[in-house]
């Protein structure tokens, strides 16, 4: 029986002496300074919820803060804009304005304005002097602000010419806990926990002839928990719930603000793969925070099947390039769970396989707007049987259009298809798109031209047409195996350039043409026959 009073009366002494006690002289004072770190938290599994003796409250979530606060302690003369009292006050800068609190050796009061409601300077206890674990305050205040609609941001009303708003705040604090705090820099402090509730009653009344009248009433909730430690000089954490218990805000003390570092990325590798390869891409940042989450990963054009978080700064991510993926540079994107966007382009490049599907020609290459013709479109390891869909679009803005009519598969690398082109298509060039469920889209782009009525008859003899070189600088060779007897050359909106004749039947002719940098017609007449050639003068 006496051990057993002996080890109540040590768990008692323990119990009494862990209990903290935290003073007026505590608090700050004129001239000191706290900085505060201010976020929203992303994980429910932060502990602010155990009341009672002796509690580990964890906050060590490694999070990136997004703002800093400052309080300052000065004297009720160094600020004329602060509430008028006699004892120190406390300025926070908040999203909402400068707060302040008034400290005196009994108690502190938050001096909170209502923006809302047009409320300034109201005063509530938030706890007595000496703090200690089960202290209990209750605080209360009213409130009235009146004035024109206008004056609330309200739209005039008939009959209605200003509204009044009785606010009643009441507050209740509790000194719930005690025990040692963690915080997200891994400073740890024996602390006291205070728990808040804030509720406010509102009244709205309109005026008319007949006096003021009760429109509505509204009723907010606010609760928090703060905790102090002996020479904190303020609160060392404070966190804000919702109206449905869920963290809002986050806020707690810190040394010092840390210069603040820009994430991005900063390499992948491998840097480069063909269509068709499987490969783990490591992906590595800088001042990054990957294991807070991801929310998604991107890279141009290609399907990342899986990825795997390392540390804060590496990223492994699996992918499969098909062999439809298009050639080229691709970029990567990261979406953090800060809802901040991380690109690195050019970051990766996929090379073109020898084994991939691709487009090789249209014959013909151009048509005149009005027709319908038909067109033969030829792929190279292509599947084309695996219900393709096939689609002319314009290089540039165009009138009108291309429309494909209907079309046939001869077998997976030759379709045949029936288009029309519209009266009104400008004289440009089209890209041809094919796209089926094995080869994913196909281009040849640059492929098929409109141009004017009336320039596009073609024979069967004059097919065989050689322009050399091409692209040029706008001298060159034209051949053919019948006599060319005139040439005209267009540029790509259609607009004739040049007419001549030649000065006798030829099979050969030399041309030399001061034109810019871009993409010309050529249309080689014989006798009842002509085609068109594209060339290009690249300067």
């Amino acid at each position: 029986m006496k051990k057993l009073i002996t080890i109540h009366c040590l768990l008692f002494s323990m119990l009494s002496s862990a209990q903290i006690v935290y003073t007026r002289a505590d608090f700050g004072s004129h001239g000191d300074k706290i900085i505060y770190a201010v976020d929203s938290p992303i994980f429910s599994t932060i502990n602010f919820g155990s009341t009672g003796p002796n509690h580990n409250w964890n906050f060590l979530t490694n999070q990136s803060p997004k703002r800093y606060d400052s309080t300052l302690f000065f004297s009720v003369t160094s600020d004329p804009n602060a509430p008028g009292v006699t004892a120190n006050l406390l300025l926070r800068s908040v999203v909402g304005g400068d707060q302040y609190a008034e400290v005196t050796d009994s108690f502190v009061k938050a001096i909170v304005d209502m923006p809302a409601n047009h409320v300034v300077g109201v005063k509530l206890k938030m706890f007595n002097f000496p703090l200690t674990y089960q202290s209990f305050s209750i605080d209360s205040t009213t409130a009235t602000a009146k004035g024109l609609l206008a004056e609330f941001g309200l739209p005039p009303i008939t009959g209605i010419d200003s509204v009044r708003i009785d606010a009643r705040i009441f507050n209740v604090s509790l000194c719930d806990g005690w025990g040692l705090l963690t915080l997200p820099d891994s400073s740890t402090y024996n602390s006291l926990r205070v728990q808040n509730n804030t509720v406010i009653q509102a009244n709205i009344f309109l005026h008319t002839i007949f006096g003021w009248g009760l429109v509505g009433n509204r009723i907010q909730t606010n609760a928090s928990y703060s905790w102090y430690a002996p020479g904190s000089k303020n609160y060392i954490a404070n966190v804000g719930l919702d109206s449905l218990g869920n963290i809002s805000s986050f806020t707690y003390k810190i040394n010092s603000v840390p210069k603040y570092y820009y994430s991005k990325i900063v390499s992948v590798s491998p840097d480069s793969a063909m269509q068709g390869e499987s490969l783990v891409l490591t992906i590595k940042g800088k001042n990054t925070y990957f294991t807070q989450g991801i929310q998604w990963l991107y890279l141009t054009s290609t399907t990342i099947d899986s990825f795997k978080i390392i540390n804060d700064s590496t990223i492994l991510a699996y992918i499969k390039l098909s062999l439809s993926v298009t050639p080229g540079w691709k970029a990567i994107q990261i979406q953090d769970i800060f809802n901040r966007s991380l690109y690195l382009f050019n970051a990766f490049k996929v090379i073109a396989s020898p084994y991939a599907p691709k487009l090789v020609s249209v014959s013909p290459g151009y048509g005149a707007n009005g027709q319908t013709i038909d067109v033969v479109i030829k792929g190279s390891r292509t599947h084309f049987t695996k219900g393709s869909t096939i689609n002319f679009n314009p290089q540039t803005a165009s009138p009108g259009g291309i429309y494909v009519n209907t079309f046939m598969v001869i077998n997976d690398s030759v379709l045949n298809c029936k288009i029309t082109i519209d009266s009104i298509t400008k004289f440009t060039a089209f890209n041809i798109r094919v796209f089926n469920s094995i080869d994913g889209s196909l281009s040849l782009d640059n492929s098929f031209s409109v141009v004017p009525t009336g320039i596009n008859e073609i024979s069967l003899s004059f097919q065989n047409v050689l322009l050399c070189p091409n692209p040029n600088q706008g001298n060159f060779s034209v051949q053919s195996i019948i006599s060319i007897l005139s040439y005209e050359v267009y540029d790509i909106s259609g607009k004739l350039l040049f007419k001549n004749e030649t000065d006798s039947n030829k099979n050969k002719i030399d041309l030399d043409f001061k034109l810019e940098m871009g993409c010309y017609y050529i249309r080689l007449n014989a006798e009842n026959n002509s085609v068109i050639k594209k060339f290009v003068i690249n300067n």
